[in-house]
């Protein structure tokens, strides 16, 4: 064997050569590819965390819009809800404002109508003292003794649709409200120095019923109750006829 060995020797050398030569480069294939696989999977590894990032930013950049724009609907929601209560705030305002002046209109209306109701009564007063005075005295004379008068009895009442225009004789007046020219003791005078008759409360045989602002209900009820005998005016339509009547 060994003899055979001897012999051979060259190429046992040959082939032992090759058998490392083929070992090595079969190693350094195995290596070279495990190297390569290493390599592939580092990128592949690498791609995967650069496209996990890609999309962590395309999902960061998808909810900040998504909160920007949920921001602008808030904003827009809340200026849309300011305006609508601006404009309501602005329509209160010009309603109350328009009910103040319709307000101050009926007090200077019903206070126009006062002046001139009282400037005519002083005119009437003024005529008549001045008649008074200019007027002479009568001469006094005996005449014959006579049976008193009987007392005339007081004339009904009468109904709303006989009433004189202007004139509040023979008339029962009932107040009802809050009278925006004058007190109601003043309106009750006025009444009486027309020559009608005037309470503040709601008497039975009442012919006229004064409604000023806030009337009462117990009023409203009689009156309901009483319909067709008792006349509703305003407090305007009083002062005309008291102007009428002066």
């Amino acid at each position: 064997m060994f003899a055979y060995i001897v012999n051979h020797f060259p190429a046992f050398c040959i082939l032992v050569t090759f058998f490392l030569f083929t070992v090595a480069a079969l190693n350094t294939g195995r290596k070279r590819r495990a190297e390569a696989a290493r390599i592939r999977a580092e990128e592949a590894a690498r791609e995967a965390k650069e496209a996990a990032a890609r999309e962590k930013r395309r999902q960061a950049a998808a909810r900040k819009a998504a909160q920007e724009a949920a921001a602008k609907v808030n904003a827009a929601r809340r200026a849309v809800v300011q305006q609508q209560k601006r404009e309501e705030k602005e329509a209160a305002r010009e309603a109350r404002e328009a009910v103040q002046r319709e307000r101050r209109a009926e007090k200077l209306e019903a206070a126009r109508l006062l002046a001139e109701y009282n400037e005519r009564s002083l005119q009437a007063a003024r005529a008549l003292r001045e008649l008074e005075e200019s007027t002479p005295a009568p001469v006094a004379q005996e005449a014959p003794a006579a049976a008193p008068a009987p007392e005339a009895a007081p004339a009904p009442a009468q109904r709303p649709e006989t009433i004189p225009a202007g004139a509040f004789s023979g008339q029962v007046v009932s107040f009802t409200g809050k009278l925006q020219s004058m007190k109601r003791a003043d309106a009750i005078k006025a009444v009486q120095a027309a020559g009608g008759r005037a309470y503040a409360d709601f008497p039975a045989g009442t012919t006229i019923l004064v409604v000023g602002t806030n009337p009462g209900q117990k009023k409203q009820d009689k009156y309901d109750k009483w319909i067709g005998q008792v006349k509703k005016i305003t407090e305007a339509q009083f002062l005309e006829r008291l102007k009428k009547g002066a």
